[in-house]
């Protein structure tokens, strides 16, 4: 198999603004997407479990590798048909060195998203029609579930940190030119590249 050309991490916090960067780049760029959490869910519902509980269940038999191996096969069945694709919902330093584990001769990069707890408590409460109580309470739980499991470490091993407390198209322009800086081309010419080829095994 082909490796891609690009292969996109995305981590943080709960609302922290993985999914607005990841609808962006796709809505822009025509990039897909694998979200991490919703493949982990519906394995979880197959076995009448929460995400989390299956997420807990894979660490405990197969080590913290084991979360993203499990869904390797969709991974995969991405990267045949997509020289650029992101992989967002990472919290597991293990997450991401599976990625470049799968991709050792592709470029990866790992975008790690910041932003203030106010800003994330009233965007949980917009996404889960919460109480702004009741979105405190969800905010510190998740994040002592994802502190738990290294995302701190994660941090760390990204290439690149955006703090989201900028306008959206701000924030865009930072992050295309932190990914223009950091692969050595600008994003837009990647993805160009990315659809002729599709168009050439068309």
């Amino acid at each position: 198999m082909k490796e891609p050309a690009l292969v996109i991490g995305l981590g943080g916090l709960t609302g922290t603004g993985k999914t607005t960067i990841s609808r962006l780049l796709r809505k822009q760029f025509s990039i897909p997407v694998i979200p991490v959490s919703y493949f982990l869910g519906l394995e979880a519902r197959k076995r009448g479990l929460t995400t989390k509980a299956w997420a807990e269940k894979l660490v405990e038999t197969g080590g913290p590798k084991a979360v993203v191996e499990s869904i390797t096969s969709a991974i995969l069945k991405l990267a045949k048909r997509n020289q650029i694709f992101i992989i967002e919902g990472l919290y597991r330093p293990e997450d991401y060195r599976v990625i470049q584990r799968l991709f050792p001769k592709s470029k990866t990069i790992l975008i790690s998203m910041n932003a203030d707890r106010e800003s994330r408590v009233e965007r949980i409460v917009k996404r889960q029609k919460l109480s702004k109580e009741e979105a405190e309470k969800w905010v510190t739980r998740f994040d002592e579930d994802r502190r738990k499991v290294g995302i701190e470490e994660l941090h760390k091993m990204a290439d690149i940190t955006i703090h989201n407390k900028k306008t959206l198209p701000q924030l865009n322009r930072e992050l295309l030119e932190k990914i223009s800086t950091k692969t050595g081309a600008p994003l837009q010419n990647r993805a160009r590249k990315r659809r002729n080829s599709a168009r050439n095994l068309a």
